[in-house]
């Protein structure tokens, strides 16, 4: 497995539709600074730049952007004429698929990492108060948690949209209605069951109300995800022969 997840990364090092996971974090962010800057005149809190960072993260960008790059990687083996050497040699269409999944959650964790540094970049050149090491983790942890969260929330919409040839568009375009979607319940009784806001259940966000038993129930919800996530995967995928 290992040996195969490898190869996927070098085949996607030639991708450039990595590059729309880079961008979008940037957008975010600018979008962040201007609200941020509208709000106060005064120099920020960096808190409050790391709770506006994700609410941008969790309801505009990174839904549709998880969704069209995961779906874009498995729908190329699909263009690319590929899927049909794979079925004939011992590396299957389901080991390929579960391969390219793990990709993308390294993937999700670079970005993780680079929303961090420009996050950081932003609240030093905002002037943001309380900007230090242990903010800094604070944010890491907290931006890892509601990014992988966010992943595991798109993933079943990724698997079942990329099925078929082509289909990997609409888990996007689902994807950015969830997010839309989200704005309006989180602060209502639902926002523990939204696969987009579940990961503000384990952190601390002004944005996000918490609710009474918040984690446990974001918690079972990301494990149906998970489990509806292995459903699809073992009905389209597992099992996949030609024609």
């Amino acid at each position: 497995m290992i040996g195969i997840i490898l190869i996927e990364f070098k085949k996607q090092k030639r991708l450039k539709i990595l590059l729309v996971g880079i961008i979008s974090i940037v957008i975010s962010q600018i979008i962040t600074n201007v609200q941020v800057s509208n709000i106060s005149q005064m120099s920020p809190d960096f808190a409050k730049l790391l709770d506006m960072c994700l609410w941008n993260d969790a309801t505009i960008m990174l839904p549709f952007t998880f969704a069209l790059i995961g779906g874009y990687l498995i729908n190329r083996e699909y263009t690319e004429g590929t899927m049909k050497n794979i079925l004939t040699v011992p590396i299957g269409w389901a080991e390929t698929v579960k391969a390219k999944i793990v990709v993308e959650f390294i993937f999700v964790f670079c970005l993780v990492i680079f929303n961090t540094i420009t996050l950081l970049f932003s609240g030093i050149m905002l002037g943001a108060n309380g900007v230090n090491l242990l903010s800094t983790i604070h944010a890491f942890i907290s931006i890892l948690i509601v990014h992988f969260c966010l992943y595991i929330g798109v993933l079943p919409l990724i698997l079942f949209f990329s099925k078929s040839p082509g289909g990997y568009i609409w888990g996007p375009l689902f994807s950015m209605i969830m997010g839309v979607m989200s704005i309006f319940i989180a602060n209502g009784k639902l926002v523990n069951y939204s696969p987009i806001m579940t990961g503000f259940s384990f952190i601390s966000n002004s944005l996000v109300q918490r609710r009474q038993w918040g984690e446990v129930k974001s918690a079972i919800v990301i494990m149906l995800l998970l489990l509806l996530s292995y459903g699809i995967y073992s009905k389209y995928y597992k099992e996949r022969r030609l024609g």
